[in-house]
């Protein structure tokens, strides 16, 4: 799964929203964590007008996203894994809400 951190320098990168971050449950205060932290390192410049990536966050970015995403199509591609649910063993029994039964 690609990290938090990962994320945000592909959102940065692309331009896009932050609704990737918020649907894996980060609230704005933690993004904003994520930005603060991704600036300190080195990885982003935060200007007046514009987020961007430094050289430092585009050689990050390009290491880790191989890591995921080796081909070169997939690389636009954000996985979406936190949507994924685990399966039902087939010996667990599962009872409606409803005490109609």
């Amino acid at each position: 799964m690609i990290s938090n951190e990962i994320l945000l320098l592909k959102i940065i990168e692309s331009n896009g929203r932050i609704s990737l971050l918020r649907d894996r449950g980060l609230s704005h205060s933690q993004v904003a964590m994520l930005i603060k932290r991704q600036a300190d390192e080195g990885n982003i410049i935060i200007s007046e007008q514009e987020i961007m990536l430094s050289q430092k966050g585009l050689e990050t970015l390009k290491e880790n996203i191989t890591k995921f995403a080796p081909r070169k199509k997939d690389q636009w591609i954000v996985p979406q894994e936190h949507l994924y649910q685990e399966p039902i063993s087939m010996e667990q029994i599962v009872l409606p809400k409803n005490k109609k039964i």
